[in-house]
């Protein structure tokens, strides 16, 4: 049995009623529900929200404020949440078992020696890698506190969690396309952080955070052009890596430094994954970009050259087929913050 997505607390029968998918980052949150159309699914509910930073979520009262916010304003109830991946644990491992309690029993009995959390505390999903020679289980993990503390804050601001994924496992859902069996590497770029997750066989299998972001980029821009905050994001989504200072010097030039962390880390990250694999694991064919720095112009080129790799910059509708022959309601640079929210919420046969 293969399973279909990372999810923990999943679905009840009885619960089949509208749900919208909840991402949560440190300054804001991005919310989308899917509608079925019968055939396919068009979009439902969805938004975008900041919330001042804290780095205690059980105290953070802007983010309860905002909760509440779209709790009243667009009758968000039901929520599937994802978890970020510095809060979870992923591992591979061969396992024995012919039934789902045998395979879920292996895990278990080697979870301590894997992760760093108590088999207590410990709550996990998996599946099985769909290989002929040996069985091999991707699992990820995480600590019943950390559940506690989301479903803490969403049942205060009148909310119920309905199931928690994995961030990155989310975001492969959305913008990896179904029954592709290679191996990409996602790279999901926001304000505070970098998501980078290596997808296998339609799974992640390994995943790394980076503490880059989009921010740097934007302070990158101040300092060459000598521009404010609000001008320099301007520069960065207008024009990004094609814009020249008064003298004809090229404003990639000057960020080479900057963009060098994140290409170190990609290489990084896709070195390990062969070498994490024994070399059994496929080099990575391709990158895919993700979130609404991934438009900054020029900056696919720039990856795409240095790394010497095709990079693409991701479609978070190319899952769903309402939206072959329609233009999406969100514009296109928006769209890609939406992704983890969207492929919380992407149906999948089980």
């Amino acid at each position: 049995m293969i399973k279909k997505i990372f999810e923990f607390f999943p679905t009840p029968r009885f619960l089949k009623f509208s749900y919208v998918g909840l991402d949560i980052g440190r300054e804001s949150l991005h919310f989308a529900e899917l509608i079925s159309t019968g055939e396919s699914f068009k979009l439902g509910r969805y938004g975008r929200r900041a919330f001042e930073a804290n780095d205690n979520i059980l105290i953070n009262e802007s983010l309860k404020k905002t909760l509440r916010e779209i709790k009243k304003t667009d009758g968000v109830t039901y929520v599937k949440v994802a978890l970020p991946e510095e809060e979870t644990y992923l591992f591979t491992m061969e396992v024995i078992g012919d039934t789902p309690q045998e395979i879920k029993n292996n895990i278990e009995f080697h979870l301590e020696e894997n992760v760093p959390i108590q088999d207590s505390d410990a709550l996990f999903d998996y599946y099985i890698l769909p290989k002929k020679d040996i069985k091999i289980a991707v699992v990820s993990v995480v600590s019943r506190d950390v559940i506690n503390k989301y479903n803490s804050i969403l049942e205060e601001c009148g909310m119920t969690a309905v199931s928690y994924m994995v961030e990155s496992g989310a975001l492969s859902r959305s913008i990896v396309k179904k029954n592709y069996v290679g191996s990409h590497l996602l790279v999901y770029l926001s304000r505070e952080k970098t998501m980078l997750g290596v997808v296998e066989y339609g799974f992640v299998q390994f995943s790394s955070t980076t503490s880059f972001g989009g921010a740097q980029l934007t302070s990158a821009i101040q300092k060459q052009f000598g521009v404010d905050i609000e001008e320099a994001r301007k520069i960065k989504y207008k024009e990004g890596l094609f814009k020249t200072s008064g003298d004809g010097e090229s404003f990639a030039t000057g960020l080479a430094t900057t963009i060098s962390v994140l290409r170190d880390e990609i290489q990084r990250v896709s070195a390990y994954w062969i070498k994490q694999t024994n070399g059994g694991g496929s080099p990575v064919e391709k990158i895919i970009l993700c979130g609404k720095d991934a438009a900054i112009p020029g900056f696919d080129d720039y990856l795409s050259s240095s790394l010497k790799m095709p990079v693409e910059i991701s479609d978070v509708w190319i899952n769903i087929d309402y939206y072959k022959d329609i233009v999406p309601e969100i514009s296109f640079e928006d769209s890609l913050s939406y992704a983890t929210a969207l492929g919380l919420v992407l149906p999948t046969n089980d």
